[in-house]
């Protein structure tokens, strides 16, 4: 098997040796327990870097409840690509109901609705096959008419499946500086987006802290709405803290925050905290060991002994 074989006799079954366990593959949640010095490299499992690229961004006015983005820029064509999609709304309290890509139809990773339908959502999808091209049409559709729509892309390569997100912090803020963490594992990804408005039609830029900036936009003038994102690939481990200060004093301003993962990597979440708890057990039965004994019975479930023998006496072992 892969954890065990016959020794040089062809008697003896003995386990492989560790070097050769530790070279398995234990899926996705699985790990080697190698009983090291540091205890947290225990759970380690073989991470690949996801890669990320920033595509574009768009926005539309169009009072619609179908928004097409056409022929928009979806990155470079490969079997492990998860297209990211950041959709933000304002002034409506339409959700969006569908996304499409090419007429592929896309996962809804996250969405957090803001005040005032100031909204910021977060889809997906995973071309598999490889049949999206370059450019395609996206189709946003809300179950209402939504006042405005903003978009904008990211291709990863080598990330989990659509859907699957590692951790997520979202905010409907009024003040002008939201901020929050997650956690991301090693060679995970971080995307942000946010969704403004202020007191006056001009465009609102936002100061990323924690990430890369990609783009700032203004979405619509009339209703003083802006949008912004950001994102960066993580060689470690670690929790990182996202703030969107905006340069202007905002009446809204939606922030979302999302992590994923490498396809290969594990689900374990590190929380950065040891929690120490003890307990005390009930109903502990007496230990007997059936070397010190013989005329002896057991009855009750083993847990009544009695020694027909009165010189034979049994040790009874007690935590």
């Amino acid at each position: 098997t892969s954890f065990g074989e016959y020794d040089t006799t062809g008697l003896y079954w003995t386990p492989k040796s560790s070097t050769d366990i530790q070279a398995l593959t234990f899926g996705n949640n699985g790990f080697y327990l190698h009983n090291s010095l540091a205890p947290e490299l225990d759970a380690q499992n073989t991470f690949a870097t996801v890669t990320k690229a920033y595509e574009a961004s768009a926005v539309s006015t169009s009072n619609a409840s179908v928004y097409t983005h056409s022929s928009f820029d979806i990155g470079s064509v490969a079997a492990d690509r998860r297209i990211v999609m950041a959709i933000t709304t304002g002034a409506s309290t339409a959700n969006v109901t569908g996304v499409t890509v090419g007429g592929e139809v896309a996962t809804l990773d996250y969405r957090i609705d803001g005040n005032d339908g100031y909204d910021v959502e977060i889809w997906s999808i995973l071309d598999g096959d490889s049949s999206l091209g370059t450019t395609a049409d996206i189709v946003i559709t809300y179950g209402a008419t939504a006042q405005q729509n903003g978009l904008a892309v990211w291709t990863l390569n080598g990330a989990a499946a659509a859907g699957e997100i590692y951790d997520v912090y979202a905010e409907a803020a009024t003040s002008a500086i939201p901020s929050g963490s997650v956690y991301v594992p090693e060679g995970g990804v971080v995307i942000a987006a946010t969704s403004t408005q202020k007191g006056s039609p001009s465009l609102t830029t936002i100061s990323w802290t924690g990430l890369t900036e990609n783009y700032d936009e203004q979405v619509e003038s009339a209703n003083w709405s802006s949008q912004s994102g950001a994102s960066d690939v993580f060689a470690s481990a670690q929790q990182v803290t996202v703030t969107a200060t905006a340069a202007d004093t905002t009446t809204r301003n939606t922030l979302l925050v999302v992590s994923y993962g490498s396809a290969v990597a594990n689900n374990f979440t590190n929380n950065n905290t040891v929690v120490t708890s003890t307990h005390t057990p009930t109903n502990i039965q007496p230990l007997l060991n059936p070397l010190s004994f013989k005329n002896a019975t057991l009855s009750n479930g083993n847990q009544t002994f009695k020694n027909s023998a009165a010189s034979y006496g049994a040790t009874l072992i007690t935590p």
